[in-house]
């Protein structure tokens, strides 16, 4: 026995036979699609130039909780048009219904419009000799968006092919022979899920743990900036804490240098020379500009005006003297006090008009 795959011409011979019948869905009812001439080919949509195209009709969803399986409804609900969410299934059958004389076979393959859509055909197969009845094909959406299933659009492709005698038995032979099986349809949806695989269960869980890696990398990354900001902080806190050391020393002997200039001239000249103040001036300014903490600073050229005025209003000196006493918690500054007290004499001195104790030896 030998098997011939059919061209288009003869798929319409056989559809003219009536080796070939086909009863399409139309309005709830089954009405047998009329034969076709070769003249009317082109206009037959279903036929291909080798090859016969199978279209959507009801579509079944499974049950969210599965049905108790002695209660299984005979008819299952079913739709005409589905939106097949992402991993979503459902159990479709063809709109149209076939039957095949013992002589004519097939073989079905999805549509490469499903296939560019990653829409998996899970049960594409053979059809044996005699078969009468629809194709059912269960339908799993393995694309990143849900897919449109309209009724009447494209499900699957039959590649016919014809024996030059009948196969015997053939399957309608067969199925006589068999008990059918009640509850055939609801007892393959009870058994598929929903969702294949827990696709969105699993997607949603994918998504939680991105999530955690993303908020990981980026607490990660705020640790380490507040470690470099703890860590440059300590370096200008301890920079701070050297200047806080060194600088009120530095200020205390430039300070007391400054003085100790001062009461010389004073002591030894009998008056306070104002180029010589200017030029005590000028060495503050040069302190301060160079001083990290400018208080003891000004406090010193406070004193040091405080002074220029004394030349010409003793009496101003008891307020530099409160001010020095301000600083006395500073140990390197406490000569300081004795020479402006001997400064204080000095100037006394200049305002009654007599010597100091060093011009009259």
């Amino acid at each position: 026995m030998s098997a011939t795959i059919f061209s288009n011409a003869d798929l319409i011979a056989a559809w003219n036979s009536g080796e070939l019948k086909i009863e399409r869905m139309e309005s709830g009812q089954y009405v047998p699609v009329p034969q076709t001439s070769i003249a009317e080919l082109n206009r037959a949509s279903e036929v291909q130039p080798a090859s016969l195209d199978l279209s959507i009709g009801r579509i079944f969803q499974p049950p969210e909780e599965q049905w108790d399986p002695s209660k299984l409804p005979e008819e299952p609900p079913f739709k005409t048009g589905h939106e097949i969410a992402v991993g979503g299934t459902v159990v479709v059958e063809t709109r149209e219904r076939l039957s095949l004389s013992g002589k004519i076979g097939a073989f079905g393959f999805p549509p490469a419009s499903m296939a560019k859509n990653s829409i998996l055909m899970t049960n594409p197969g053979h059809v044996d000799p005699g078969f009468e009845g629809h194709l059912t094909f269960t339908i799993i959406n393995m694309g990143r968006v849900p897919y449109d299933l309209k009724f009447g659009g494209n499900l699957a492709t039959l590649l016919v092919f014809g024996f030059d005698a009948p196969v015997v038995p053939d399957y309608a032979a067969l199925a006589k022979t068999a008990d059918p099986e009640p509850n055939l349809m609801a007892k393959v949806l009870n058994r598929l899920s929903p969702d294949f695989a827990d696709f969105e269960a699993r997607s949603e869980k994918s998504a939680i743990n991105a999530a955690e890696v993303a908020i990981a990398a980026r607490t990660k990354a705020l640790g380490e900036e507040v470690e470099a900001a703890r860590t440059q902080y300590q370096n200008a806190e301890r920079k701070y804490n050297i200047h806080a050391l060194v600088w009120p020393a530095v200020t205390a002997l430039g300070a007391a240098a400054i003085t100790a200039t001062v009461s010389y001239f004073v002591a030894a000249s009998g008056f306070a020379n104002k180029d010589t103040l200017d030029a005590v001036d000028e060495r503050v300014e040069t302190l301060e500009e160079n001083q990290v903490l400018p208080d003891n600073i000004d406090a010193l050229s406070d004193r040091i005006d405080d002074l220029q005025r004394a030349a010409v209003a003793p009496e101003t000196v008891a307020s530099l003297n409160e001010r020095i006493e301000r600083l006395e918690g500073e140990e390197l500054l406490e000569s300081l006090d004795e020479r402006l007290q001997a400064l204080e004499t000095a100037i006394e001195v200049l305002g009654s008009g007599a010597e100091t104790p060093e011009a009259s030896e």
